[in-house]
């Protein structure tokens, strides 16, 4: 049952992120404030102790505010306002590897550290995201640049080498090669490293893991090199999700497509079973989406209706696009009058 959280007195929330256990919130007056499970000092207020409230503001130095923020695992990172990046949490994936030479693999970091991560010189981001372990941004020169573990290529280098460090990546690498701009990115938040970017002009290409299809080549290959995802004739994609086995993508008409494992029942037609190809999801009548959200493989993604209401599928509980009751108003049945009886003398049904 959804619950409200107190962010404090008067505090709004502009956008939320969910890592393992914890989770981060941007206020209206664009502070960050975070809560749950801290074993790694995740929520950047300098011990490992959990909490059950929102703690903060996180210091993200002086005069700086955040702008986007991203949960992983054991990690957050945070977008700023001058562009620059800063994560925290566990050492090894929070993308200081070099800038914490002799640190162990078992090292935290508490609170964010004084210095932004070097996306090499004189480079900012645009845009960020986040998996459980690996990172990519698109930098002011419209460059696309991750980091992190590589074993199934999801860094996009065509190698499994190792980056996990950006400046490192930048100074060996130097950029993923998409053949257009990238405009937005998505990185797999479990284990199935996979990511996949959006260019200019609406066309996807992923890269990385593909154990369920989720690359959607019709292959459940490996790649370690960005490749083409056919949308279908005329359609091009505005938002694109992808989690454990399956991707999901907001299309230019507003519709939704999903491809690869739907053994959670992810593309929300009334069954579990694989379908080849991508297939659409069956919004409610008239509905069309505005955002989508995926986290694993068997619970399933969530949308959100151009109506602002909130629709969830997967087996966590239905099969099927079902409506969340996000106030007791939300999903109450109607409560006006009844209508004429029917024809049978039966009951009217009851009025909106």
């Amino acid at each position: 049952i959804p619950m409200e959280v107190d962010l404090g007195s008067g505090r709004t929330a502009k956008s939320v992120s969910i890592g393992k256990g914890f989770a981060c919130v941007i206020l209206d007056d664009d502070t960050l404030k975070c809560w749950g499970a801290n074993s790694k000092g995740q929520l950047g207020v300098g011990d490992a102790t959990n909490r059950d409230a929102p703690a903060g503001p996180v210091n993200l130095g002086s005069g700086r505010t955040a702008k986007t923020v991203v949960c992983a695992e054991y990690n957050t990172c945070v977008l700023m306002d001058d562009n620059n990046i800063k994560c925290w949490g566990s050492l090894q994936y929070s993308g200081y590897w070099k800038a914490c030479a002799g640190c162990s693999n078992s090292g935290t970091i508490t609170t964010p550290r004084s210095d932004a991560l070097d996306l090499g010189s004189g480079r900012t981001a645009k845009v960020m995201g986040r998996g459980k372990v690996h990172t990519c941004a698109i930098l002011d020169d419209d460059t696309l640049k991750c980091w992190g573990p590589n074993s199934s290529g999801e860094l996009g280098t065509g190698s499994s080498g190792y980056y996990n460090d950006p400046g490192w990546f930048a100074s060996t690498v130097g950029t993923i090669n998409l053949g257009a701009v990238p405009t937005s990115v998505s990185v797999s938040p479990t284990h199935a490293q996979t990511t996949c970017a959006i260019l200019t002009g609406g066309a996807v290409k992923c890269w990385g893991v593909n154990s369920g299809g989720q690359l959607g080549d019709g292959t459940t290959t490996l790649r370690t090199t960005p490749i083409d995802v056919d949308l279908g004739a005329g359609y091009t994609a505005k938002i694109i999700e992808t989690s454990t086995a399956t991707t999901c993508a907001i299309l230019n008409d507003d519709s939704i497509k999903c491809w690869g494992s739907n053994s959670g029942g992810e593309f929300g037609i009334g069954h579990n079973l694989d379908t080849a190809g991508k297939t659409t999801v069956p919004l409610p009548a008239g509905r069309t989406a505005k955002s989508i959200s995926m986290f694993n493989s068997g619970y399933g993604p969530c949308a959100v209706l151009d109506d602002d209401t909130v629709w969830c599928w997967g087996t966590w509980g239905s099969l099927v696009p079902t409506q969340v009751c996000i106030t007791d108003d939300d999903c109450a049945a109607p409560s006006g009058p009844p209508g004429p009886p029917g024809n049978d003398g039966s009951p009217g049904a009851a009025g909106a």
